[in-house]
């Protein structure tokens, strides 16, 4: 019997070569429903319906060029059941998701602001809206489903973030400009977060730096760009090193105050939302300042010149 052979065929439509014989596909796509059913045991979906779920990914325009093989037929196969409200499944993916949205959204969120994106997010990927689709049914396949799931809530927990009343100004930022990172730079949701508002944040945080009185310039490209200690920033300034560190601190704070301001203009949200994103951009912070007062070091060099 071929039929999953057949019903893959059917479902692709012409869209695109498959490239293997008929019992040849016919094995794979036995041994990948086969291993789907294992990990995910307890989510049920008939066999066809799978398999045509999976022709009608593959034939997505941003799986013009990959291998049926290079798909993840088992988080797939996870989706579809999650679509159709399998109980098992969707324990699986709200597993990924409690994970997710913590990582997401960091330690520094309340438990309501987790909760209230969670549920927004296991609405958004499970439920039918209008008539369309449940959003997880756009997951392609061309990565991990934790990884799809972490990039979905990065957009979504801005939106949900915006909706929130502004907090009062505190000192966040000036704790995370104090850390060599926020050690949350790598994965998906944080690349897709940076590559987004990279130029507002380069362009926030040099006009900032342009509105500095000059000492405080000079003390911030001292301290970050030849990093040198406040003991030798003292020294070198004539001045006490507590002198120094006040000093230190006071052109840093101005600084930020300056590039959340900025932020908060350019994208027109309140205070918190605006921390939000910058944490969820995950900026390496002293590095930003020090390339950015290195570049300015240089400029103000040549137009001297």
């Amino acid at each position: 019997m071929s039929a999953l052979a057949k019903a893959f065929t059917a479902a692709l439509a012409g869209a695109r070569e498959v490239g293997l014989a008929e019992p040849e596909l016919q094995r794979w796509l036995e041994r990948a429903l086969e291993e789907a059913a294992e990990r995910h045991a307890g989510a049920e979906i008939p066999a066809n319906d799978a398999v045509r779920h999976l022709a009608r990914v593959w034939a997505r325009p941003e799986n013009a060029h990959r291998a049926l093989g290079a798909l993840h037929t088992e988080d797939l196969y996870l989706a579809l059941a999650c679509s159709r409200g399998d109980r098992h499944a969707i324990e699986r993916c709200d597993h990924m998701l409690d994970a997710v949205v913590r990582r997401t959204l960091g330690a520094r969120a309340g438990d309501d602001v987790v909760d209230d994106l969670r549920q927004d997010l296991r609405e958004a990927l499970h439920l039918s809206h209008d008539g369309a689709d449940p959003l997880i049914l756009s997951y392609s396949g061309t990565g991990k489903l934790a990884s799809w799931l972490g990039v979905v809530a990065s957009r979504r927990a801005l939106k949900h973030l915006r909706g929130r009343q502004p907090e009062p100004l505190d000192s966040r930022l000036l704790r995370l400009v104090e850390r060599e990172s926020l050690q949350r730079t790598s994965g998906p949701e944080q690349a897709h977060m940076a590559a987004r508002y990279h130029a507002e944040f380069v362009e926030a945080l040099r006009r900032s730096a342009a509105t500095l009185p000059e000492r405080d310039r000079e003390v911030l490209k001292l301290y970050f760009v030849e990093g040198r200690t406040v003991q030798q920033l003292g020294a070198a300034l004539g001045v006490h090193h507590a002198t120094a560190a006040r000093w230190v601190q006071r052109a840093k704070e101005s600084l930020v105050a300056g590039l959340r301001r900025l932020m908060m203009e350019k994208l027109q949200v309140g205070s918190s939302t605006c921390d939000s994103v910058l944490a969820l951009i995950g900026h390496d912070w002293q590095d930003s300042i020090r390339a950015l007062l290195s570049r300015s070091e240089t400029d103000d060099d040549a137009s001297s010149s």
